[in-house]
């Protein structure tokens, strides 16, 4: 179905589907690729999204080691008491 849809000759479609059509047919490979396989970088967008709302939020830390300790607990690691180096993943028993 996406195949007849790129194959269409512009002249022949509406004006308001033709720059549609148009990217679709310069993203072929790609559109293609992501109905393909189901690897996707969502879950490091949503992680990225997350430490840019702590960095909105905070006004800014103090230290980037306070900073790194927040994006830490957002993502449920156990900062060992005095070594912010040292972290363990809280799994959701020890949570």
């Amino acid at each position: 179905m996406l195949e007849d849809i790129l194959n269409t000759r512009t002249d022949e479609t509406p004006m308001c589907f033709r720059k549609s059509i148009k990217t679709l047919k310069k993203l072929r490979k790609y559109v293609l690729n992501s109905l393909k396989y189901d690897y996707t970088n969502a879950m490091v967008e949503g992680k990225n999204n997350k430490i840019k709302v702590i960095k909105r939020v905070s006004y800014g830390y103090r230290s980037f080691r306070n900073f790194k300790a927040r994006i830490m607990l957002m993502e449920r690691y156990k900062i060992q008491k005095g070594n912010i180096h040292s972290y363990q993943f809280a799994t959701d028993a020890a949570a």
